[in-house]
């Protein structure tokens, strides 16, 4: 019983929002601008309903070394998407590396990615034919860089964009997510990139087609093949 006890008071639920671009990295010495920079390696498995996903992150010291600080997370993702927004309830717990390590054996593909963290600068919503600029202090552009079965790094990046904590600023401007369009100025960012691609749940088969690509050749390393 106090075994179970310490896990449940791990876990740790919230609902998550986030846009999703994928892009080209054009210029990737400007990445070196990121204010943090975390070493990630994670594997999932998903169902029809969502997904279990471990992930290990270790972050870098400012002389470029990586820290030995390792955290190991275990999250269940329930998914849905409005409008071009991926909504997610995501529960984490806290795990040892032995666990991590009995995911990771079982899992077909993994990822092993570089997270670099940018502030946003700028953030226009769009309701109609007005024009809201809104507060941008706690918003940040999550880079994804990945390295490919192959051991080179892809050319290939994501870029996510949290938007949970706008609802207090959507509430005063008596707006939702199904009512506005995003304008961010992704392409300022120091690293250059281009070729944007949203990954907004669209049915479009060749975007759909396009996305699978890119996941399957850029940013997963299987294990089966």
């Amino acid at each position: 019983m106090r075994r179970l006890k310490l896990v449940m008071e791990a876990l740790h639920t919230q609902s998550e929002q986030e846009i999703e671009i994928l892009a080209k990295i054009t210029e990737p010495d400007g990445l070196a601008q990121a204010f943090a920079i975390e070493k990630q390696i994670q594997a999932q498995i998903r169902t029809k309903l969502g997904a279990i996903r471990v992930r290990k992150t270790t972050t870098f010291a400012e002389s470029g070394e990586e820290n030995d600080d390792a955290k190991y997370v275990l999250t269940t993702k329930f998914k849905e998407r409005v409008d071009g927004i991926k909504s997610n309830k995501e529960t984490d717990a806290d795990i040892n590396e032995d666990i991590f390590k009995q995911f990771l054996s079982v899992a077909e593909t993994y990822m092993n990615k570089t997270r670099y963290k940018f502030r946003v600068e700028k953030l226009e919503v769009t309701v109609g034919e007005t024009v809201h600029q809104l507060d941008t202090k706690d918003l940040i552009f999550e880079v994804d860089t990945f390295v490919k079965a192959d051991g080179s790094m892809s050319h290939y990046c994501k870029i996510d964009l949290e938007v949970q904590s706008l609802k207090e600023q959507f509430d005063r401007l008596g707006i939702t997510a199904n009512d506005l369009k995003y304008n961010l100025k992704v392409g300022s960012l120091p690293f250059k990139p281009i070729d944007f691609v949203l990954n907004d749940g669209s049915d479009d088969p060749e975007k759909k087609a396009l996305i699978s690509k890119i996941y399957d050749n850029e940013f997963m390393i299987n294990r089966v093949k």
